[in-house]
């Protein structure tokens, strides 16, 4: 990220990963998100993170009011979207559960809401890597003073049943800039 001439770096509060040290088989509880395991990956990951930072929600308030949210994913919520499809196939009645479900920043909206943060909220399909992009993009809205922090999340559901669902999340906030 360039600003005017010099590099900005952002620094890591904290972080956190999925699947959690010591629980390669661990699976985040479903609570009240159908089909899919993408939102409660999303969220609990996301949780873990601002819980390493603040405890319990919500963030004080100073600094949630100016904290952006932001989903890095290469494929989404691939197990919503085929459930909306095969219902819409099939001519049935989509759950309305599903429908608010199947906007990628549903599990955004809900964490968002219990921890106070009230920054912009975007999801990105990256181009290359998801982390890269995100923090590329993270350091973007920290530069522009879009948000005094970004919850930077990358998560993808495992792509075939030998993988794991994968999440990583980090609470930035700027950095110094250097030459």
């Amino acid at each position: 990220m360039t600003d005017r001439g010099h590099h900005r770096r952002s620094v890591v509060l904290c972080e956190a990963h999925w699947p959690p040290p010591g629980a390669p088989a661990a699976r985040p509880e479903q609570g009240r998100f159908l089909h899919s395991r993408f939102p409660p990956l999303v969220a609990a990951v996301a949780e873990e993170c601002l819980r390493q930072r603040y405890g319990e929600p919500p963030a004080p308030p100073a600094r949630g009011e100016r904290t952006a949210v932001l989903l890095s994913s290469l494929r989404a919520d691939e197990p919503t979207a085929a459930a909306v499809a095969e219902a819409v196939r099939a001519r049935a009645q989509v759950a309305k559960p599903l429908l608010f479900q199947s906007a990628p920043t549903a599990a955004l909206g809900q964490l968002a809401a219990r921890w106070g943060l009230a920054g912009p909220m975007l999801s990105i399909t990256p181009l290359g890597d998801r982390l890269q992009d995100g923090l590329a993009l993270a350091g973007r809205l920290l530069a522009l003073d879009e948000a005094a922090q970004v919850l930077l999340i990358c998560a993808d559901l495992a792509a075939g049943p030998e993988e794991a669902d994968t999440a990583h999340a980090l609470l930035l906030e700027p950095g110094s800039i250097s030459p």
